[in-house]
């Protein structure tokens, strides 16, 4: 236990970034910057971010449960087991809400962003930061403005902001192109359903 709280503690951690380098994958990271949060209408903290920085880690997609006893991550349901991370000691502003992108292995496809929700390591050989992660679905960003949003009227009448020249106009071409249309309608009918007698 002395030899990690002296040189031997920055050895391991160099060795979990060499091993990080070798057998885990290369992710891009971002942290949220500080005093720059926005509130959605609906509350919600929308952060900034930091530029992207590179970083090898070690993902597990599917712990242990005796590893998530450890650190008290385990839930009622061993089925609802959450994604995990490894991160290097050294990784800049780590915190809740930073964010990392996983590219799929053997796949050309854009990769998927997960946030962090939980950070802790271990007492006994702190070489890493183990970070428990969510995945971030894409949705629409909320609606500030709702004026273009009614789209049951037509323009005109309906609106009080408007005036109704146009709306009249639309009605004059619309009983002329109906009479048009049922007169040659009536015409065509009477063409060939009905002959004169010739007496």
């Amino acid at each position: 236990m002395g030899l990690l709280t002296q040189e031997d503690s920055t050895l391991y951690r160099e060795y979990f970034k060499e091993m990080a380098k070798l057998l885990g994958i290369s992710i891009e990271y971002i942290y949220p910057m500080p005093d720059s949060n926005e509130y959605s209408i609906h509350g919600e903290i929308q952060p900034k971010f930091s530029p992207i920085i590179p970083l090898n880690i070690i993902f597990e997609s599917n712990p242990k449960i005796k590893t998530l006893k450890n650190v008290g991550w385990i839930s009622e349901d061993s089925s609802d087991k959450p994604y995990i991370a490894y991160l290097p000691y050294d990784t800049p502003y780590i915190a809740t809400k930073a964010r990392i992108k996983i590219p799929p292995i053997g796949v050309n496809k854009e990769g998927r962003w997960f946030e962090i929700n939980d950070i802790t390591e271990g007492i006994e050989y702190p070489d890493a930061y183990m970070c428990k992660l969510s995945p971030i679905y894409n949705s629409d960003t909320e609606m500030l403005d709702y004026s273009e949003t009614n789209h049951n009227y037509i323009e005109g009448d309906n609106q009080p902001d408007q005036n109704t020249t146009h709306n009249q106009l639309l009605n004059e071409n619309l009983e002329e192109h109906i009479k048009d249309t049922l007169k040659q309608q009536l015409d065509d009918n009477i063409n060939k359903n009905f002959k004169y007698l010739d007496i």
